[in-house]
């Protein structure tokens, strides 16, 4: 799991600022938004929707799949960006390598 300060809180969210300065990429399973930061570290934020699963199992999953990715690759080493990951329904049905090919593609690394 990624520490705490590598993650985008709620703040973050409730800030109008940020969502002007935002560069959206998206593939099949998700819908990356990358926005500037001045920290000298990267933060990252999943979000799952209910209309995704009701299961919250299930919801959690994903996201551990997502910042476990992060964690191996050190993502977050890369300073000054914040990116928030917003899955996508196609995801319910992908196993755990298709989920980190299409991490990969997006991210192009």
């Amino acid at each position: 799991m990624l520490l705490k300060k590598y993650k985008l809180d709620t703040d973050f969210f409730k800030n109008n600022e940020n969502k002007r300065n935002s560069k959206i990429l998206s593939s099949n399973l998700f819908t990356l938004k990358k926005y500037k930061s001045d920290k000298l570290f990267s933060r990252f934020s999943v979000v799952v929707s209910t209309k995704i699963s009701k299961k919250a199992t299930e919801r959690n999953k994903i996201k551990r799949i997502v910042y476990k990715f992060i964690k191996e690759k050190n993502i977050y080493i890369t300073p000054g960006n914040d990116f928030v990951f917003i899955a996508k329904k196609e995801i319910e049905k992908k196993i755990k390598k298709e989920i980190i090919q299409d991490l990969i593609k997006l991210l192009a690394i």
